[in-house]
């Protein structure tokens, strides 16, 4: 069960991930993916104590369902929501994703 489930479906958004493809031995780019993410909520508040160890450039914070597929440096288009609930436009994935059992954290810049 992840914690997004506590709060009102309304405050839930499907995002949009792009991500570039790998490179390979040569320096050749593979193909680029895109895919959505259902049940995201997306924030500009943060803990006291993850406002502390949080990249500076940090600008929204994006919390959803455990194992969701995001890495670093996508590039993450959050739609708008109504009356402004959420941050929303196109944001890059801010450092390392963090997992956990109750949910996926991920750091958010503007793109």
């Amino acid at each position: 069960m992840s914690i997004v489930f506590q709060f009102p479906p309304e405050w839930r958004v499907t995002v949009h991930v792009e991500r570039v493809g790998e490179t390979d031995a040569k320096g050749n780019r593979g193909p680029s993916t895109e895919h959505d993410v259902e049940d995201c909520l997306v924030t500009t508040q943060a803990t006291e104590e993850e406002a502390r160890t949080d990249l500076s450039d940090t600008t929204a914070y994006l919390f959803t369902v455990p194992g969701a597929d995001f890495a670093s440096d996508d590039v993450v288009t959050v739609p708008e929501g109504p009356g402004r609930l959420w941050p929303w436009g196109r944001f890059v994935v801010n450092g390392d994703v963090d997992y956990g059992p109750l949910g996926t954290r991920v750091q958010l810049r503007r793109a």
